[in-house]
């Protein structure tokens, strides 16, 4: 039996309390140290069990490509590093919708198409919708009953100020919601459709004829799952609609004193805890006070370190997630670069952009019964510029130290990566936070279950993207499995001792950016909860639609009764005000609803 001296003295100085106490009753005491013996062995096996094997992983000091986060190219414009994760795609009105009998599977259909595979490669899309590309006449994308109907050309300003285009508006938000709200391929949706490119600006903008109230009610109540982006959050801000930003200039000097003051307000507020940063470079104008700082291209600026270490700062400043166009640098010495320069400024750039997320420490129990509960305790910090927004789940992984295949994962209770924030306070001079991101220390106790065979195993921790129930962010450290995508970072045995070292050799360790196999799937295969009403006289509506969710997702319930009845109230686990509400994913939900009688009345046409 294997115990540390302070275990032992500590049992030792218990049996002797034990025995005092005893002193007086001599007929028991032979049987009563007995017992205490026994029980004092059966407490050094336990705790013997539980001790703790503490390592400290070394950093993966490259960039990696996590979801939601990096270099955001268009779809189709391939780049030369294995960084991008996300890509914008614009798709027109009248691709989806040409006449307002059109619903959201007509969205869904067009969307399979654009994003076939993207699944398979771990890509996801910051979708929006745009009517008008630019000020050139006949760019512009109306569905065509609308022209049919106003019958003026298309490029006409009128149809901005139409009651019938705002109608028609306000239902595409709903069509959207249904199709992309529970979407796994859709990483966030920009607000977009007015002005040209969907920049909310020219020839109308969002703070014109009512657009902010209109789009903003059908936003909030179409998308309880993604994250929305607007362009300008001064005009969407003060109406209570407090969502992401997508910059189209994203560290333009020329807008010091416009959008980036905008979001230097929101920043400070913590707006960007909750709500994602974005945008793009614009390359294409001011350049008397833009290409000083950021060069002329995408290549010249990460070809620079000057220009870098600029856009780092800016990044680093406003908590920024992602970017698009300076995503389009190449490496074949382009604008007389150095590959190698461009190289490793792409990946100090992307290091930087949203989250990162460092163990310094973990701790797991070296040896856990079958039935028994398993310890393990880390320490987390997110040295990147930004949260991490959705609600996946961080999950203990056991693997098999042969196969090295995953034989349990479990969710780690009341941890949410969500709450890893960053520093706060970016100091241009010394380039780092005033006030650095906290370390997070968190513990927790699972129980092994009884079907783990006997033996030598590898333990880790990972977030697991939710529809696959497979690793879905990798942390910034060395270890990592490819055949499995994990991360396993101490040795333990189940059920006996573990022999030999806790440590993992670090020759069984591949890169994870050379070796990320990771992917998703459309339809849940991980933990999902369901949800069932009993509705007589009524049914219920879901969107999103479905009756089967995964962790997390927000799920907003309509109760529609019959001809002849109006809803009356909610019962089962479920309650809100009105015939509509929301209820959050935590767990299979039974829903019932009531519906009273109301009078009905038939009218009758006499010829």
């Amino acid at each position: 039996m294997n115990l540390s001296p302070s275990l032992g003295l500590m049992t030792l100085k218990m049996i002797n309390r034990c025995s005092m106490k005893l002193k007086n009753n001599m007929k028991s005491k032979k049987v009563a140290l007995l017992i205490l013996v026994c029980l004092a062995i059966s407490k050094f096996n336990s705790l013997s069990a539980q001790n703790l094997n503490t390592v400290y992983p070394r950093e993966y000091i490259n960039a990696i490509s996590n979801p939601f986060k990096g270099f955001r190219p268009d779809p189709g414009k391939t780049m030369q590093d294995s960084y991008p994760t996300i890509v914008r795609e614009y798709i027109k009105w009248n691709e989806v919708e040409n006449s307002e009998s059109d619903g959201a599977d007509k969205i869904i259909e067009h969307c399979n198409k654009l994003w076939k595979g993207f699944e398979e490669q771990n890509i996801k899309v910051a979708a929006q919708i745009y009517i008008d590309w630019d000020s050139k006449q006949g760019n512009e994308y109306w569905p065509h009953d609308i022209v049919d109907e106003l019958g003026w050309p298309t490029w006409d300003v009128r149809y901005w100020r139409s009651n019938l285009v705002k109608e028609r508006i306000e239902k595409l938000i709903y069509k959207l919601g249904e199709a992309w709200d529970n979407d796994p391929r859709v990483a966030w949706v920009n607000t977009a459709i007015v002005g040209y490119w969907g920049e909310q600006e020219n020839p109308v903008g969002v703070d014109e004829e009512g657009y902010v109230e209109l789009m903003g009610e059908a936003f909030s109540k179409a998308f309880k799952n993604k994250k929305l982006l607007v362009r300008n959050q001064k005009y969407w801000d003060p109406k209570g609609y407090k969502w992401g930003v997508g910059w189209g200039s994203f560290a333009h000097p020329g807008q010091t004193s416009g959008s980036w003051t905008d979001i230097r307000r929101t920043t400070a507020n913590g707006q960007y805890l909750t709500q994602i940063v974005g945008g793009e470079v614009a390359y294409n104008w001011g350049y008397d006070v833009f290409v000083p700082v950021m060069g002329s291209s995408p290549t010249i600026t990460l070809g620079t370190d000057k220009y870098t270490d600029y856009l780092i700062d800016v990044i680093r400043e406003l908590h920024c997630t992602a970017l698009g166009w300076v995503s389009g640098y190449k490496l074949d010495g382009t604008d007389n670069t150095d590959p190698a320069v461009v190289k490793a400024n792409a990946s100090r750039m992307q290091k930087a952009f949203g989250y990162r997320f460092e163990l310094p420490e973990f701790s797991c129990s070296q040896r856990a019964n079958q039935g028994d509960s398993l310890k393990i305790s880390f320490k987390v910090q997110n040295t990147g510029s930004a949260p991490f927004y959705y609600s996946w789940e961080t999950a203990f992984v056991l693997i098999d130290e042969t196969t090295h295949e995953i034989v349990w994962k479990e969710a780690l209770p009341n941890v949410d990566c969500r709450n890893w924030q960053p520093g706060k306070n970016y100091n241009y001079s010394t380039r780092q936070y005033n006030l650095p991101a906290p370390v997070y220390e968190i513990s927790a106790s699972l129980a092994v279950p009884d079907s783990i065979k006997t033996g030598q195993y590898m333990a880790g921790i990972t977030i697991l993207e939710p529809f696959s129930g497979t690793p879905g962010v990798f942390f910034a450290v060395e270890n990592f499995l490819k055949k499995s995508q994990t991360q396993p970072l101490c040795r333990i045995g189940i059920g006996e001792d573990l022999a030999g070292s806790h440590e993992i050799d670090a020759s069984l360790f591949t890169d994870p950016l050379l070796n990320d196999t990771r992917y998703y799937t459309l339809t849940p295969q991980g933990k999902t909860y369901s949800v069932s009403g009993d509705t007589p006289n009524g049914s219920l509506e879901f969107m999103p639609r479905g009756g089967t969710y995964v962790p997390g997702t927000k799920v907003t319930v309509k109760a529609v009764g019959n001809i002849g009845y109006a809803f009356n109230d909610w019962g089962g686990e479920f309650s809100g005000r009105g015939n509509t509400s929301t209820v959050v994913k935590d767990g299979d939900k039974t829903i019932s609803a009531s519906f009273k009688e109301v009078p009905t009345f038939t009218l009758d046409i006499k010829p």
